[in-house]
């Protein structure tokens, strides 16, 4: 009996190292001002109300596993209008908007992409189903093989765990959601979608809208094809296409942000808080040339990932990027405390991810 549990004791501690947690969007910082996502396993739990995010609410730092169900526009629950928020974060066309994770598993290789959908004059209440996104940013394997290579996750985690993107500089002024996911390809045939969903003002005097052939849906881009379903693990690969469609062409708009890339990280970021808006706030900003920069309704601000300067070498990046892993288990703590929220206790797996 003794020899079987320490068997079982050795089995079980060679597995450890292949269960990490996942990671969510923890601070999204538009054009040097910052705002603090919605921390779900704070948000979901202290005394209501919640504070105010311009983020839509998530139920964990679980994945999506279903790319035909609603759930893949914004994260599990965040389509539905308890989950949404009447907060925004204004932000002038042509700047930076940059995307903070709390972390990021190095064995969780995929691309990383970035879809805008113009709301009109407010997102509260916007329903971002049908031909509504068009793409600005796409970063898929940026060298190498699929096993061993550099994938644009890895490039997120060098770079202080983060990603930016920049508004196309002649975008029409209004109301936009900005869709910012990594697809975790590390599980063969079991993609793993983590998209989080802000609502913006775009500020300035564009007046550049996507063409209709730019514009897709979501659900709609993923089928089940290699940009989903590849087995990364396969030695020799040195291919891989992005799921949906080109980075949009607005007003002449044709590369992304040269920070993601190894060694353009941002780095350290001055920590300021933005302006929350909502209601008549977010209608007067559209059209203004300014980005609503103001210091004490940011509730629940946090610089915690502000300060951490990136590691930029390739080297750093291979070295924690190189190990197979092929599946993972969310952290039982947060899970089980996921399950508390009764919105979304149904809407979620409860085995392995």
């Amino acid at each position: 009996m003794k020899s079987i549990i320490a068997a079982t004791i050795l089995a079980l501690s060679t597995i450890a190292p292949t269960v990490s947690a996942h990671g969510y969007v923890q601070n999204v910082i538009l054009n040097g001002n910052t705002f603090t996502a919605f921390l779900p396993f704070q948000d979901n739990y202290d005394p209501k109300p919640s504070p105010k995010r311009i983020t839509r609410h998530i139920p964990d730092d679980g994945p999506v596993t279903s790319f035909t169900s609603k759930d893949i526009v914004c994260n599990v629950g965040a389509q539905d209008a308890s989950q949404r928020t009447t907060s925004h974060g204004a932000v002038p066309a042509g700047a930076e908007v940059t995307f903070r994770w709390d972390r990021w598993p190095t064995d969780h290789h995929g691309p990383v992409t970035t879809y805008m959908a113009s709301c009109g004059s407010d997102c509260s209440n916007f329903d971002a189903t049908g031909n509504v996104w068009f793409k600005i940013d796409e970063l898929g394997l940026v060298s190498g093989t699929t096993d061993t290579g550099t994938w644009a996750s890895d490039v997120l985690i060098a770079n202080n765990i983060s990603w930016t993107v920049t508004v196309p500089p002649k975008l029409k002024s209004g109301a936009y959601l900005i869709r910012h996911e990594i697809l975790a390809l590390h599980s063969a045939g079991a993609p793993q979608f983590y998209p989080h969903c802000s609502q913006l003002v775009v500020t300035g005097s564009g007046t550049a809208t996507p063409s209709s052939s730019e514009l897709v849906a979501i659900p709609g881009i993923y089928k089940t094809d290699q940009s989903t379903m590849i087995n990364i693990w396969n030695n020799g690969q040195t291919k891989y296409t992005i799921a949906g469609p080109a980075v949009t062409k607005i007003g002449a708009y044709t590369t992304t942000n040269s920070k993601n890339k190894l060694g353009g990280g941002a780095g350290p970021i001055p920590f300021k808080a933005g302006k929350i808006l909502s209601g008549s706030a977010v209608t007067a900003a559209i059209g203004s040339t300014g980005d609503a920069v103001a210091s004490g309704n940011n509730a629940g601000a946090t610089t915690t990932t502000t300060t951490t300067k990136a590691t930029t070498t390739k080297a750093a990046v291979a070295a924690a990027s190189t190990t197979p892993v092929k599946s993972c288990k969310v952290s039982t703590k947060k899970r089980d405390a996921a399950k508390a929220n009764k919105r979304h206790a149904k809407k979620r797996l409860s085995t392995n991810h």
